[in-house]
């Protein structure tokens, strides 16, 4: 199995795998994350899933920013 660092490669080459993992860790569901990882060939724990979603406020206001930024 792949880690989270090949997923994190792989999502910066394919737009909606990314996508996909974003709104996967804003249902805030641990065992539907872990399986959305493994059902990729991944392997992420409950515990880096529950982080994954215990941050996922930071992960939005990040995508925002970069919105703003490339919108002016």
């Amino acid at each position: 199995m792949k880690t989270f660092i090949d997923f994190v490669n792989a999502a910066a080459k394919d737009a909606k795998l990314g996508a996909d993992a974003f709104a996967a860790i804003q249902a805030g569901d641990v065992g539907r994350l872990v399986t959305f990882f493994k059902d990729r060939g991944y392997t992420v724990t409950e515990a880096e899933a529950q982080m994954l979603i215990d941050n996922k406020k930071y992960y939005q206001a990040s995508i925002q920013r970069e919105a703003m930024g490339t919108s002016y």
